[in-house]
């Protein structure tokens, strides 16, 4: 498990899901937090693209204070 300041190289879809679903996700209240996992769950069935994956997943970073690079 990560504590604050380490980091996680998030490299699928899956590794995305996982980080979202963490305990220790900052935000899971949020409008975009939850459209960021329906895009993994509407990927896992063939209904979304990566690039939604990736853009719903900066969106939910971005309005909990998540770094991504």
């Amino acid at each position: 498990m990560l504590t604050v300041g380490q980091m996680r190289n998030v490299t699928s879809v899956i590794e995305v899901g996982e980080a979202l679903l963490d305990a220790r996700w900052p935000d899971k209240k949020s409008q975009v937090y939850k459209e960021a996992v329906s895009a993994c769950v509407a990927w896992s069935e063939g209904l979304a693209t990566l690039e939604k994956v990736r853009e719903a997943f900066r969106d939910a970073a971005a309005v909990a204070d998540v770094l991504i690079r």
